[in-house]
């Protein structure tokens, strides 16, 4: 669907997700999105409607639209390693929720995680001042830290390179419920937008290696819920 004033619901911008994503892993891109670099003039001029809010990690194998087939004015991208909620990625949702009437926040992480696999080693071999580690770097690691700790209970020997890589896909998922959980713990704006139903909150995870998104069932049910709840399963 094209940009325009008139408001989506939730589920119909989940539906546009999917099947663009659909599109995206079959080799396919819709007219529509192709064209909509003519629609640049008309979003500078009248300004943006965006139906989703994407919180999604930095990493260049993850480029939102392109995975949703989407164009220009769609979505509202916020972007950082690990798809983490900070202050300032809070303010940019709520902003987005606010300001556009935005119906949908997807946080979606992804396998292979750079930020995620860091965050395991170093709860194996914490680093020392001596390691030269960014302070900024460690904010990232803390705040992926709950999620890493879940899922590295329920694994023996992470020394073992796919058990670490397994370990890693199973704490995206996690780290995705963790940053849902984030956003209503700390956001009274976006707690309110959500029990009032102006806004739903849902999680996903895409493999890199396919560029399909797993879209969590479920996620935004399990909102405050234990992380142990969280699970790697698909919806129908």
């Amino acid at each position: 669907m094209p940009h325009s004033n008139h408001p989506y619901t939730a589920a119909q911008a989940m539906q546009f997700l999917k099947e663009g994503n659909s599109r995206f892993t079959q080799g396919l891109r819709s007219v529509e999105s192709m064209m909509r670099s003519q629609d640049l003039a008309v979003l500078a001029e009248k300004g943006q409607k965006p139906f989703v809010i994407l919180v999604s990690c930095a990493d260049s194998r993850v480029p939102a639209e392109i995975l949703f087939d989407r164009g220009p004015g769609d979505v509202f991208v916020c972007r950082v390693a690990g798809n983490i909620i900070t202050p300032a990625m809070m303010g940019s949702i709520e902003f987005a929720a606010q300001q556009f009437g935005t119906p949908l926040c997807l946080v979606m992480g992804h396998t292979r995680c750079g930020a995620i696999k860091a965050t395991l080693q170093s709860t194996i071999a914490p680093p020392s001042a001596s390691d030269g580690v960014s302070p900024n770097l460690l904010t990232i690691v803390k705040e992926i830290e709950p999620a890493a700790l879940e899922t590295k209970s329920r694994y023996k020997n992470l020394a073992d390179p796919q058990e670490l890589a397994r370990c890693t896909d199973e704490a995206a998922y996690v780290n995705v419920q963790h940053s849902l959980n984030v956003m209503m713990e700390k956001s009274p704006v976006i707690r309110s937008l959500v029990q009032s139903g102006k806004l739903q909150l849902a999680g996903a995870v895409c493999d890199i290696a396919t560029g399909k998104v797993d879209f969590m069932k479920d996620a935004g049910a399990k909102l405050n819920a234990p992380l142990s709840e969280t699970r790697r399963e698909a919806s129908v």
